[in-house]
C-alpha cells in the first residue's frame, strides 16, 4: 500500500480486496503458492457469502452422493448443466467448472467447510438442518440427457448456513498466516509508468480490526 509518489506504508506480494467466499480463496491460494498476502474488507468481512443460504453445487462423485447410492461423474453434470446454461456460459468455462468440481469440494473441506451425509430425496429449495445433499435443479426432468443425480450440497449448520462456510474459511485464512484488516476500503489502484498495478490505497478506519 502506498501513495501515487511511490511512499509504501507496507508491502505484501498480493493484496486480495474484499474478504468473502472469494476473497478467502484467493488468499489461501496465494500463501499457498508461498505469498505474503493482505486481505482487506471495507466492512467486517464476510459479504455476500455470510448471507447466503449455503448451498454449494457440485457433482462428480461426491462422498454425500457416493453414499447416497448416485455414480455421478463429471461428463454426467455438464451435459445436464448445459441444457440448463444453455450458451450463457461459453463451453470451455463450464467443461472447467465439472471437471474441477470434485477437487473444488473437497479443497473446501480440507479448509473446514462440513456437509451432512444425510440424503433428502425430495426436491426442494432448501433441505432440512440434518441433510447436506438433495436434488436442487432438474436433474430427474433431463433423465434423457444425463443420468440424474443430486448435486445441491448444504453447509452444516441451522437455517441459512452461510454464516458457517465463512466462519470457516476466515479461520483457516486466519491460521495460514494471511493478514486481514477489516474496515479499510480500497479507494485506487497505483500504477507504475507502463500501467501495470503496484500497489492500492487504502482508507482505514482508526481502530480497525487486524489480524
Amino acid at each position: 500500500m502506498g501513495d501515487t509518489n511511490g511512499r509504501w506504508d507496507d508491502t505484501f506480494d498480493v493484496v486480495v480486496v474484499g474478504f468473502g467466499g472469494a476473497g478467502s480463496a484467493a488468499a489461501l491460494e496465494a500463501v499457498a503458492n508461498g505469498a505474503r498476502v493482505l486481505v482487506v474488507d471495507r466492512f467486517g468481512g464476510g459479504g455476500a457469502t455470510k448471507m447466503c443460504a449455503g448451498i454449494y453445487y457440485a457433482g462428480g462423485g461426491t462422498k454425500q452422493q457416493r453414499l447416497a447410492g448416485y455414480d455421478d461423474t463429471p461428463e454426467a453434470m455438464e451435459a445436464y448443466l448445459r441444457t440448463e446454461v444453455g450458451d450463457t456460459i461459453d463451453a470451455e468455462t463450464l467443461h472447467a467448472f465439472c471437471q474441477q468440481s470434485l477437487d473444488n469440494f473437497e479443497w473446501l473441506q480440507s479448509h473446514g467447510v462440513t456437509f451432512p451425509d444425510q440424503f433428502f430425496e425430495t426436491k426442494t429449495t432448501v433441505p432440512p438442518d440434518d441433510c447436506g445433499l438433495y436434488f436442487s435443479g432438474n436433474e430427474n426432468q433431463n433423465a434423457d440427457v444425463a443420468p440424474p443425480a443430486p448435486r445441491g450440497h448444504r453447509f452444516a449448520g441451522a437455517g441459512l448456513t452461510g454464516r458457517y462456510f465463512f466462519k470457516a474459511l476466515a479461520a483457516s485464512v486466519a491460521a495460514s498466516g494471511a493478514t486481514v484488516w477489516t474496515h479499510s476500503e480500497a479507494t485506487s489502484l497505483v500504477t507504475d509508468a507502463s500501467g501495470a498495478v503496484t500497489g492500492v490505497e487504502l482508507r482505514v478506519l482508526e481502530g480497525r480490526s487486524v489480524r
